[in-house]
């Protein structure tokens, strides 16, 4: 992995032209095929609602797919469903190592990046710029990692797919993907929405400020038609097909699929805005407080309020 980023490196500084592009693409029908079988023999089956929306003929501009991310098969499910030949952006380079995971992205066409690594993310973000240039498409899982929170739909979006589409005059689409558990295999529904065209929301007497304020903007409603798609795809299961311990066992199987990941992995990964602040860093405090007389009140001992309420009940006076 140090060599590969090295090499990324050493590919933009000296202005490298990119490779591959066309066998990558005469490639990509072969690679459909066999991602079908393989799908087809794991028991993995693939709904699709909606499709890309067609462009002006002449004037077609490249397309980042924003995928939502909840598991190990999203991007071959995304590839499989959308049928078109996109590039993918990947930080799992480490673990794609002599796998068949590996060898398709590779045989695809993949811009690797180590996102604990601040000049390796402005190299894969300078490269996808250079795909997209190339009118090349780009699969982009904005989440950035598995969302197997109990609360967010969709998790907080970085701008960085903003500033992408901005540069690379490229267009946004939306994909809402779940996936639903079976006996065997699995079964997932991909929702495809509407163009989000990013240039339409910038002007050049935009100052930086401007700009930035604009790209948050962008991301959060990006982050909201997503979360719309991914919301009407739990709509094809009945809510008493749904058990109590559904949760817990959908992240145990999510986990068992990729043995690299855990949730302390996928919790340092998550991205959140420094204007967000989550409970549990709220309530971080009560984990060091030494309760006394003093300070009992921050404890905010819970109480069974049923009780109290059924005490006074029993106390009230009645004419």
């Amino acid at each position: 992995c140090c060599y590969r980023k090295r090499e990324r490196l050493y590919l933009l500084a000296t202005k490298a032209k990119l490779k591959g592009l066309i066998g990558k693409r005469v490639l990509h029908p072969l690679l459909y095929s066999g991602l079908f079988l393989y799908h087809l023999f794991h028991h993995i089956s693939i709904q699709v609602n909606g499709k890309i929306p067609s462009q002006t003929f002449g004037k077609k501009r490249p397309i980042i797919l924003a995928v939502s991310h909840i598991g190990l098969y999203d991007t071959e499910v995304a590839l499989q469903a959308i049928k078109k030949h996109f590039y993918l952006l990947s930080d799992d380079e480490e673990f794609m190592y002599r796998t068949f995971d590996g060898w398709l992205f590779d045989g695809n066409g993949v811009i690797y990046v180590d996102n604990d690594d601040r000049v390796d993310k402005r190299v894969a973000f300078e490269t996808t710029i250079k795909y997209l240039k190339a009118k090349k498409n780009i699969l982009w899982c904005p989440e950035a990692i598995w969302n197997l929170d109990i609360n967010k739909i969709i998790l907080y979006l970085a701008y960085g797919i903003i500033e992408a589409a901005y540069q690379g005059d490229a267009l946004i689409l939306p994909i809402g993907i779940e996936q639903f558990d079976q006996e065997k295999g699995a079964h997932f529904v991909v929702n495809i929405r509407d163009f989000i065209d990013v240039k339409n929301y910038f002007s050049l007497d935009m100052n930086k400020k401007e700009r930035k304020k604009m790209k948050l903007k962008l991301a959060s409603e990006l982050r909201d038609s997503m979360a719309t798609l991914k919301y009407e795809a739990w709509e094809q299961k009945k809510r008493e097909e749904i058990g109590e311990d559904y949760y817990q066992k959908f992240v145990q199987k999510r986990l068992d699929e990729w043995p690299y990941f855990n949730l302390d992995i996928i919790k340092k990964r998550t991205f959140q805005p420094k204007d967000v602040v989550e409970s549990t860093q709220v309530f971080e405090h009560l984990n060091y407080l030494d309760i006394d007389s003093r300070n009992a009140f921050l404890a905010r001992i819970k109480k069974d309020y049923q009780l109290e309420l059924k005490e006074k009940e029993n106390l009230m006076v009645r004419p």
